[in-house]
């Protein structure tokens, strides 16, 4: 992958969504682009961890993390993938 974390990387305005049993994030984003979404078990994290890259079909966008209900909580952020260096 061509994501680096280690400067903050901007971020989106995200909603936080309650589908049944499986959590998701509803952000607004540019159809066709690049979206990266990081996830972290506490509040306020010192790092976040990359869940899944997504490719909006339609904005706002739904993700739906199919692994929440294997995890107590979670909290998502959106961010946009920095492009390869050179």
């Amino acid at each position: 992958d061509n994501f680096s974390t280690a400067k903050t990387p901007p971020l989106l305005p995200a909603e936080v969504r309650d589908i049944a049993r499986y959590a998701g994030v509803t952000f607004e984003g540019t159809v066709g682009g690049e979206y990266l979404v990081e996830y972290s078990t506490e509040l306020e994290p010192d790092t976040w961890l990359p869940l899944e890259t997504v490719v909006p079909t339609e904005s706002p966008f739904l993700f739906v993390d199919r692994d929440s209900p294997n995890h107590s909580r979670r909290f998502y952020r959106i961010v946009v993938p920095e492009p390869p260096a050179g």
